[in-house]
């Protein structure tokens, strides 16, 4: 991965016609790519601590049921029904695709 500095300064070097406003525009748009990736990182990191904390969550609940002689299969609810973050993505650019599609 590059950083924010480098990919502007490898965009600088590849355009010798480019004008000052183009150049400014570009750097602008890399800066606003490096943003959502970041922000995707995040939320990524924030998903995967969630999913483990309500894992060792359950696990605990499941002990405790355990200890008192109770099943926590009896009350479990399908998570086959439940999208992955991949498939929530996937979906979504499938949307954004056919939109584009649909807009030219």
């Amino acid at each position: 991965r590059q950083t924010v500095s480098e990919a502007v300064v490898s965009t600088q070097s590849t355009g010798g016609d480019k004008s000052t406003e183009d150049r400014k525009e570009e750097e602008d748009l890399i800066l606003k790519k490096f943003d959502i990736v970041n922000r995707r990182d995040y939320l990524l990191t924030q998903l995967d601590e969630n999913k483990k904390r309500e894992e060792e969550e359950n696990r605990q609940i499941n002990e405790m049921l355990r200890s008192k002689g109770m099943s926590s299969t009896l009350h479990a609810y399908n998570t086959d029904c439940f999208l992955t973050i991949e498939q929530l993505l996937e979906q979504v650019g499938h949307r954004n695709r056919n939109r584009n599609r649909n807009r030219s």
